[in-house]
């Protein structure tokens, strides 16, 4: 069985610093474009409506942004077009996972989003793995290493966190104006956006050193 270096938090914040450094003005165009898209839904359609479409977009962002990423480093598989299907299965897959945790308790939730954060890119990356293979490679990278992705990944959840805040103390109490809408949602996809690189991070740092040395150089 391949190994696994182990994680660092501090050297997996400092990766995935540098990640949003070096992809700053495309990351910033994502959250924009997002906030815009998923704002202009919200005004204009049905609840149902909007969920659709935020989903979509969201998805649609993910993907291409994680593609290019991937592809800037140098890890990305050959004809990653061909692995949409897997990757929209393994987003289901931990989507699903993760509210199942969340109705059991919170905890089994963020240890599923701990153990799982590589796995989107182990569809998209050199490996190009199916969506169930994926996630059960995530598991096996990220055996005992929860706590060491724990600190970065609480740090790309703060935006999420204020995002919550205002839905709870703006929207539900019915006093949301479209300024209160776009800033949830600007929120949000900055959250959005900076789990994709955590994952990438994380990714990275859980290449096998043996058989890829690009993980020492990218």
């Amino acid at each position: 069985m391949a190994t696994v270096t182990p994680i660092r938090p501090g050297q997996l914040i400092a990766r995935l610093s540098a990640l949003l450094l070096d992809n700053a003005v495309l990351a910033t165009i994502a959250v924009v474009g997002l906030t815009l898209l998923i704002t202009a839904a919200d005004l204009v359609s049905s609840d149902a409506e909007a969920m659709i479409l935020s989903s979509v977009a969201s998805a649609v962002g993910q993907y291409l942004l994680l593609r290019n990423t991937l592809g800037r480093i140098g890890l990305l598989a050959e004809h990653p077009n061909r692995a949409i299907g897997s990757f929209i299965l393994a987003s289901i897959l931990i989507g699903i996972g993760l509210v199942l945790g969340a109705i059991a308790l919170v905890i089994p939730a963020l240890i599923l989003a701990l153990r799982w954060t590589p796995a989107l890119p182990l569809v998209l990356g050199t490996e190009r793995l199916n969506a169930t293979e994926a996630l059960e490679e995530a598991m096996r990278r990220t055996k005992g290493q929860a706590l060491a992705i724990l600190p970065a990944f609480l740090l790309t959840f703060i935006p999420n966190v204020a995002s919550f805040v205002l839905i709870v103390t703006e929207v539900a109490g019915e006093t949301a104006s479209p300024l209160t809408y776009g800033a949830i949602n600007l929120l949000g996809n900055i959250g959005l956006v900076a789990s994709i690189y955590l994952s990438v991070a994380v990714y990275q740092e859980t290449l096998d050193p043996d058989s890829d040395v690009r993980a020492v150089f990218a």
